[in-house]
């Protein structure tokens, strides 16, 4: 892979809980697939980082993880009853907080969230972020050909331009330390999230 301005391997880690079922998953790796095609168009060579397929076995999960998401400009998360319940999901997302806070300062939008279904507990976290886009009724019962689907490709397309905004403002990078990067505590009190149901 050619390396890019930033030096940075990935233009998006993708966050997603495991425990959100086959939709959810076709649809993440659709959309890694898509997102990367329309990013190589425009000149932006990093591949998209989907942990359920890109990690091989045996290695060490949570330090491959960590740097992972260290050397991602940006992240895209599934967002859910199960994401909010995982505290695996939370340091994902508090890692990349940290690491958009250190390379852009507080107003950094490197974080895109998906909303993939509706949660009255969603943490405060997650809430003051702007959304990328709404797909709880369409992933509930996605069709074969995702690719071909309005809310797919206008999904694809509002990443892609939020992906591009954040590529250009990132300076020179910092993946040099991402050897010895650890992902951070839980960002939100996951458990409390259990005392509500999905609506």
């Amino acid at each position: 892979m050619a390396p890019s301005v930033t030096g940075f391997e990935y233009a998006c880690f993708i966050s997603w809980a495991r425990k959100s079922g086959p939709n959810v998953r076709r649809v993440a790796e659709t959309f890694r697939d898509a997102l990367g095609d329309a990013l190589h168009a425009w000149g932006i060579h990093q591949t998209v980082f989907l942990d359920f397929r890109d990690l091989e076995a045996g290695d060490a999960w949570e330090p491959q993880i960590a740097e992972k998401l260290c050397r991602s400009c940006t992240m895209v998360a599934f967002c859910g009853p199960d994401y909010y319940r995982s505290e695996f999901c939370s340091r994902e997302w508090n890692s990349m907080e940290v690491l958009g806070c250190r390379r852009l300062g507080k107003e950094h939008g490197l974080i895109l969230p998906v909303k993939v279904a509706p949660y009255r507990a969603t943490p405060a976290q997650i809430s003051r972020t702007q959304w990328l886009c709404d797909i709880s009724k369409e992933i509930q019962a996605p069709p074969a050909n995702l690719r071909n689907t309005k809310w797919f490709r206008q999904m694809v397309e509002q990443a892609h331009e939020r992906i591009t905004q954040a590529h250009g403002r990132l300076g020179p990078s910092e993946t040099s330390r991402c050897g010895g990067h650890k992902l951070s505590r839980p960002g939100w009190r996951f458990k409390e999230v259990w005392k509500f149901p999905v609506l």
